[in-house]
């Protein structure tokens, strides 16, 4: 469980960092989507 929570962790700094520099909409779309999957994977257990 400790992975995933690191991954999360990772992905949303990403996507923060993407953000804040106006970078890559397209890829910061796709790092939304996949945050929200692994968050819902993980709670599922």
């Amino acid at each position: 469980m400790m992975k995933y929570a690191i991954g999360l962790d990772a992905n949303a700094h990403i996507i923060t960092k993407l953000k804040a520099q106006n970078d890559n909409p397209k890829l910061i779309k796709a790092l939304e989507i996949i945050l929200d999957e692994e968050v819902s994977h993980v709670k599922k257990g």
